[in-house]
C-alpha cells in the first residue's frame, strides 16, 4: 500500500467516525459549550451566603443566652444583698451593727453559713480558704490577688473592699458591687 492509498484511508475512516458522532450526537457546534464557570460561581455565592447567615444566627443566640446569665447574675446578686436571716440562739446575741452572732467569747459568726467571722475584714473564711461576703454568700475577688490571699491583703491595707469583685459560687460569674454589672474576664 502507498502513502496515497493510507491517506485515503485514514480521511476516510475520520469522515466516518465524524459521520456517526454527528449522527449520534447531532452536529458539532451544539455538542461543545464554553465552559466558563458561572454555574460554580453561583454555587460558592450561595454557600458563602448560607455559611454568613449560620454564623450570624449562631452569635446572634450565644449574644442572648449570655445576656440572659449575666442577667440572672446580676439578679441573684441583688437577692443575696437583700436576704440576711439572723436568728441568734442565747446566750449569743446579734451585734445591732454588723448582724452577726456574737457568742459570750467575743466571736463572731456569720447567721447563715456558721462560719467564724474575721473582725478586721468583716469577711467569712469557707472551708477551701476562699474570704466569702457574708451578705451575700459569694466569694470575694480581688484584682491582683490571689484567692486565699485576700484576707492578708486586706489586713495590710494594699486593697479595699470596695476594690474587690464578688463571684457567685454557682455560676462562677463575677460581679463588680460598685456597679452590680457582670465583670468581663
Amino acid at each position: 500500500m502507498s502513502d496515497a492509498d493510507r491517506t485515503l484511508i485514514e480521511a476516510t475512516r475520520t469522515h466516518r467516525a465524524r459521520m456517526a458522532s454527528a449522527l449520534m450526537f447531532g452536529s458539532a457546534g451544539r455538542s461543545r459549550a464554553v465552559n466558563n464557570n458561572a454555574k460554580r460561581v453561583i454555587g460558592s455565592v450561595v454557600l458563602a451566603a448560607v455559611v454568613c447567615v449560620g454564623c450570624l444566627g449562631f452569635a446572634f443566640v450565644r449574644h442572648l443566652l449570655t445576656d440572659r446569665k449575666q442577667t440572672q447574675v446580676e439578679s441573684a446578686y441583688a437577692q443575696a444583698l437583700a436576704g440576711s436571716p439572723i436568728r441568734p440562739t442565747p446566750p449569743a446575741t446579734a451585734d445591732p451593727v454588723t448582724g452577726f452572732i456574737v457568742d459570750e467569747a467575743g466571736r463572731m459568726t456569720d447567721p447563715r453559713t456558721g462560719w467564724q467571722i474575721d473582725r478586721a475584714t468583716g469577711l467569712a473564711q469557707a472551708p477551701d480558704g476562699r474570704m466569702v461576703d457574708t451578705r451575700t454568700g459569694w466569694y470575694v475577688r480581688c484584682p491582683g490577688v490571689g484567692d486565699r490571699q485576700v484576707k492578708a491583703a486586706l489586713r495590710r491595707g494594699t486593697v479595699t473592699l470596695d476594690d474587690c469583685y464578688r463571684t457567685d459560687p454557682s455560676t462562677g460569674m463575677t460581679v463588680d458591687p460598685r456597679t452590680g454589672r457582670v465583670v468581663k474576664k
